[in-house]
Parts: structure tokens; sequence; C-alpha cells
């Protein structure tokens, strides 16, 4: 019979259509092949694809497939995670990750949203980024160094390792330790010293920038400990530690002239506030003086002022009247000696030539010699006028760095 024939044809057949089926390739995925094949590093840059699945939505779903490529070049340095630097070292890295273009692969179906990125990382960051971590570690050694040779009594080799860390702090990385603490510490070494003026500097510091309100209170309680500040102190942070270029000036009746006994004394004022200052009324010619405290033409003080690097221009001027100097007044059968001077007074921006404040008040010269006069007006200048009145003024941008940003300067595409 012929059946075994057909029966046999079809074992074959059946095995040859299960061979075509095994060999056969799964349908082929719409999914870019930089997924699969990822670029490979090369002398510039390093490449990796970050990876999100569950995401809510499209966008939930790239940003976290960009944080898990950052979170690959991050592990790339074996930064423990106890020492609490990864946060910062995250951060500094995604500053400069960028997604390569056309790199972004998004798919959604009725469950879930999955994401595909594909980033680049400048490989010169990396010695950035090492340098500013070495350089934590060793601000870090100088931190325990300092509290050290405080604790054998080494209390000016502590303030230099405490001065240094405060001055490169910023460039570190990361620090495991509070810079509000260096502070505080910087200020008890100092107020031990009797330096009270560089004490509260330190804990005013914190005070005004601490994030830590614990910090902050432990400050405040450490200045109140302190004698009162110099009489000049608050505009040290009202004028933002800018230069001051002093402008006094004298007068009775004829030309204006240099009054140096009021320089003095102002001068010494700004050095208790920690204010860098310069005498200006010695470089300018009299008409300059005049053109100043009587047109307020400020174009030739601001320019000397410039050259010295000054911010701000404070101008003083004792005005004498000479017909009624040394003279009394009459009231109701009571004499007085006459108001015979007007001092007038002017705060003037140095880049910008803005009269940030001004005002006058009188005074009796008499028959008082100048160093007198010069005491007596800088005494009502400071405490009456200057400290309660005049407002803050921040330091200006240089002129270079605002050509630099100058709408008009900016490349046209």
């Amino acid at each position: 019979m012929n059946v075994p024939r057909i029966q046999g044809w079809a074992s074959v057949a059946l095995a040859c259509c299960l061979a075509l089926a095994s060999c056969k390739s799964p349908p082929p995925s719409n999914q870019p092949r930089w997924i699969s094949e990822p670029k490979s590093d090369d002398s510039l840059y390093l490449y990796r694809v970050g990876h999100a699945a569950k995401q809510p939505s499209a966008d939930a779903a790239r940003e976290a497939a960009f944080q898990n490529a950052v979170n690959q070049i991050v592990r790339l340095f074996n930064i423990p995670a106890a020492d609490g630097a990864t946060p910062a070292i995250n951060s500094f890295i995604a500053g400069k990750v960028e997604i390569v273009p056309g790199c972004v692969w998004i798919e959604k179906n009725a469950a879930r949203t999955e994401g595909w990125v594909q980033v680049s990382w400048p490989l010169v960051e990396k010695q950035r980024m090492l340098k500013r971590i070495a350089l934590g570690e060793e601000l870090t050694r100088q931190w325990a160094a300092a509290q050290e040779v405080l604790r054998k009594g080494q209390a000016e080799k502590a303030k230099g390792l405490l001065a240094d860390i405060l001055k490169q702090k910023d460039q570190a990385l990361f620090l495991p330790f509070e810079p509000d603490a260096v502070k505080l510490m910087l200020g008890d070494i100092n107020r031990e010293q009797r330096e009270v003026v560089e004490a509260r500097a330190c804990y005013e510091g914190v005070m005004n920038t601490s994030t830590s309100a614990a910090f902050r209170k432990a400050a405040l309680e450490k200045v109140r400990l302190l004698p009162d500040p110099p009489r000049f102190w608050p505009m040290r942070d009202r004028w933002a530690g800018q230069k001051i270029a002093l402008l006094c000036a004298i007068r009775e009746g004829g030309e204006c002239r240099r009054f140096m006994d009021l320089t003095n004394l102002l001068t010494k004022d700004c050095g208790e506030a920690r204010l860098v200052s310069m005498d200006l009324a010695g470089a300018l010619e009299a008409g300059a003086l005049a053109a100043f405290f009587d047109k307020m033409d400020f174009v030739a003080v601001r320019e000397a002022a410039g050259k010295g690097a000054s911010g701000l221009i404070l101008g003083v001027l004792y005005d004498i009247d000479p017909a009624k100097r040394g003279k009394t007044t009459d009231t109701l059968g009571v004499k007085s000696p006459s108001l015979d001077a007007v001092v007038r007074f002017f705060v003037v921006g140095v880049s910008d030539g803005k009269l940030v404040y001004n005002g006058q008040f009188r005074e009796i010269a008499g028959a008082n010699p100048e160093p007198r006069l010069a005491d007596h007006a800088a005494a009502i200048l400071v405490t009456k006028y200057l400290v309660p009145g005049c407002p803050v003024v921040p330091a200006a941008v240089p002129a270079a760095v605002e050509a630099a940003q100058a709408p008009g300067d900016q490349p046209s595409d």
C-alpha cells in the first residue's frame, strides 16, 4: 500500500517546517542602534547610555535616564558614599554632561513609560574635578591639623591654617566639615588674643551668611561677649568692603585746601572698620576741589579715585564764614557763639558717578584749632549721618565685565 509512503513524506515536511521556524529571526526592534551599541570613549569624551523604566511621563523618563547616565560616570571615581562627597561630585559632573544630539528614545504603552539617553562628558572636566577633590582633601587635613596645634597652644599656627582654609574653601569640590565652624574657631582665637575687631568680623560673617540656624545662633552669642565695635564698623558691610577715596577740604573765605586733620581721623575710622582708604585731596588742584563741592562736578575726582582702585568717594568740606567766625549772637539777652561754619558731605560712586548720599550740618568754628574742628566734625558726620543714614552701596561691577555683558556687544547669529 502507498499509505506508509504518504505518512513518511508528511513527517519529512513537518520536520522541515519546524526547522525553518527555529531558524527564523525575531521581529526587528525599532530602537536606535546607539542603545545596544553606544559610542566608545575617545580622547575627548566619555559616553554613557542612561536608562529609566516605569516612569509616569516622557519628561520624567528622559530626566531619570539622564540622571542614570550621570550616576554611571560618578561611579567611575569610586567615591565612598559614606564621605558625603557624592552629591557634590554628581552636581559637578551633571553641569557639564550633554545629551548627544538625536540620542533620546522614549517608549510608551499603557503600563509604563521607558526612556534612554546617550550623553557625553568632556575628559578635561575630569582633571578639573580631581584637582578640586584633592584640594578638599588637603583642606580637610588642614582642618584637623589646626585643631591639633590649637590643643597644643600654637594659636598663631592654627590661625594661619584656618585663614588658608577660608581663602580656598570655595575652590574645593566638597568639604566634610562646615566652613562656619572654621570661622567661629578663628573668631575665638582672635577674641582670646584681644583682637576684637577681627573676632567680630569672623562672628558676623557667620551671622550674615550661614544657612544654619545653629551656627547663626552660636555666632550671635559670641558677638554679645565682645565690647562695642568701632563707631565706623557698620560701614564695613554697608559699603561692601570697597576702597574709600577720602576728599577732605577746609575753606575760610578763600580757596579750598586740604584738611589733613580730618583726613587722618576718617582714615583711622576706615582702618578700624577694616576698610582700605586713600587720600585724594593731595592729588587735586584747588579748582578741582571747588568744582566737586560747589558745582558737584565729580569728573576729575572720579578719575583720580579710579586710578587708585577706589569704589566710593567720601568728600567732606568744612566751610567757615570769616564774617561770622568768633562772633556771638544775642538771643533774648543771652549771648552765644555764632554758627559760623557749615560741613557739607558727599558719598559718590566711582564707577557710575552716582551721588549716593549727601547732607550738611552747622558747626561753631570760633577760635578752635583745626585738629579740634576735625575731631568734632568727624564725630558728628559718622555717628549722626553716615552710620544711621547712608544707604547700602553694593560693590560695582568692573567696567570690563559690564562691557562683556552689554546686550549690544553680543555676537549676532
